[in-house]
């Protein structure tokens, strides 16, 4: 019901219904279907989103932030001005495609944002040499036809950051344990056979070993603490 939600608020923000459901992978008509029935799917996104937002992991958020700033910076490489409203809309695609409600730190973030004509303007009023007859457009598209490195798509964005954050959890996470093997364990059971009666249980066995290491006088430094490779 949240993606459907998502979908509508798309098209509410003035985007086409043929746009929305490109993106979000469904045809014009299923979207069309969506707006009709608009006010029972946001009354009940409403309810549901405001019981999950009890349970929204909290480290969504800065993979969240992170996607935005790949898929941005992807934007500034390409001299594409992004406007606080087209911003919005990303997190919201992205929020969706992560299972995440998105928060009021990126929405106050993205009203910050100038519009993409008031930052095409304060381009040149930075200095950038852009002739007086070019557009946003034809400043956008100047450079479509070199031979650039492959955008990243949205559900690879996604992977790239999750991803990442699982990494560093692996990193930081102790090695687990190794299992002696069956023959590792054969060869130790044939070495206290050779040196304990069969008769004694391990709890005996353990606390004989414990006893003669207390007895263990230490000769030189290597006996107990062996030297670090």
């Amino acid at each position: 019901m949240e993606k459907k939600a998502a979908i509508i608020k798309q098209v509410q923000s003035g985007r086409s219904q043929t746009e929305v459901g490109r993106e979000f992978g469904i045809s014009k008509q299923t979207v069309s279907d969506f707006i009709k029935n608009k006010a029972k799917i946001l009354e009940v996104a409403a309810k549901s989103t405001g019981a999950g937002k009890k349970n929204a992991s909290q480290d969504v958020y800065p993979q969240l932030e992170e996607a935005l700033l790949v898929w941005l910076s992807a934007m500034i490489a390409k001299k594409i001005p992004v406007s606080g409203d087209i911003l919005k809309q990303k997190a919201e695609v992205f929020a969706l495609q992560m299972n995440a409600v998105v928060s009021p730190q990126v929405d106050s973030m993205c009203d910050e944002l100038p519009s993409a004509n008031v930052a095409f303007d304060d381009l040149r009023a930075a200095g950038v040499s852009i002739p007086a007859g070019i557009t946003f457009e034809g400043f956008a598209d100047a450079d479509k036809d070199l031979e650039l490195c492959a955008e990243l798509t949205d559900d690879e964005i996604i992977r790239q950051v999750t991803e990442d954050s699982d990494d560093s959890d692996t990193e930081n996470k102790e090695p687990a344990p190794t299992q002696p093997t069956s023959s590792e364990l054969t060869r130790a059971l044939m070495t206290l056979s050779s040196v304990y009666s069969g008769n004694m249980t391990l709890t005996e066995i353990e606390a004989d070993m414990i006893a003669g290491k207390r007895n263990a006088v230490q000769k030189k430094i290597s006996d107990f603490f062996a030297p670090k490779c």
